[in-house]
């Protein structure tokens, strides 16, 4: 067997032909270039119109404008636009709270802390719209004549800082129902009613409350005489501290008589 390579040999043509076709590649690409290169120099961009938009309109103009539809239009939506604009001004200054009316709100806080953590972010986001809020603040002990302490520091914080005004809900919600024998009890009594005036008097002031608000429900009562005399004595004693009352009532609930209890607080909310 030859010791030669498949494809060696002594001949010189292979290697002249390699060379006169890359030279001819890269003459051609040269050639290209500069082709490429004089075609796009000798483009020219058309030169823009210039259009004038300070025109001052003519008299005849503005009166064949003001003709038009699409000028029509315009001003049915404007005048659309500044009717609801005077409807919202108007809405709002009767929403403004005076001496009558106030805008309330209630802040619960009680039931878990996932119920807390989203009152307290609800709180912040709009105390800026309240005159006032009633915090869930004191309950009922059972078969007792004082009151449970569970008013949330941070939400009377947030609500001073906004210089609005906290009132200490007082409820007879105990375990899963309105624990009606308990308050039952404070009212019938008059020693037990005393005392629980005066604890929640206590707790109103060290809280810096603004007054309180009463929510008894299912009371149990043969008449109404006496839970109108118990709101005619703490309006007294609280106004006398320059303190508000208010109450929860139902309207077509027998356990409130409405006529009576408007003598004995600032505000009734139904």
């Amino acid at each position: 067997m030859s010791g030669k390579q498949i494809f060696q040999t002594s001949s010189k043509k292979r290697w002249y032909a390699f060379s006169w076709m890359s030279s001819a590649l890269v003459i051609g690409l040269i050639i290209g270039v500069i082709c490429v290169v004089y075609t796009l120099g000798k483009i020219q961009i058309p030169p823009f119109p210039t259009i004038n938009t300070n025109t001052a309109l003519t008299e005849k103009s503005t009166a064949r404008l003001k003709k038009s539809k699409q000028f029509k239009e315009f001003t049915i939506v404007k005048s659309e636009l500044e009717k609801i604009k005077r409807d919202r001004e108007l809405k709002h200054l009767k929403h403004i709270g005076t001496k009558d009316r106030i805008n309330m709100g209630f802040y619960v806080s009680s039931w878990s802390n996932e119920v807390r953590e989203q009152s307290l972010s609800d709180l912040r986001r709009n105390i800026g719209h309240l005159d006032m809020v009633a915090m869930e603040s004191f309950f009922t002990v059972p078969n007792q004549d004082t009151v449970v302490d569970k008013a949330d520091t941070a939400a009377l914080k947030v609500i001073h800082q906004y210089k609005r005004k906290a009132i200490a809900q007082i409820s007879n919600f105990s375990g899963n129902d309105f624990d009606g024998q308990t308050v039952k009890a404070i009212l019938l009594n008059p020693d037990k009613q005393q005392r629980f005036i005066d604890d929640i008097l206590l707790k109103v002031k060290r809280n810096g409350f603004a007054g309180i608000n009463i929510d008894f429900e299912n009371l149990q009562l043969d008449d109404h005489q006496p839970l109108n005399d118990f709101m005619a004595h703490i309006y007294t004693v609280f106004h006398t501290e320059g303190l508000l009352v208010t109450q929860d009532i139902s309207p077509e609930n027998d356990d409130y008589d409405p006529i009576s209890l408007q003598k004995y607080n600032d505000y009734i909310i139904t």
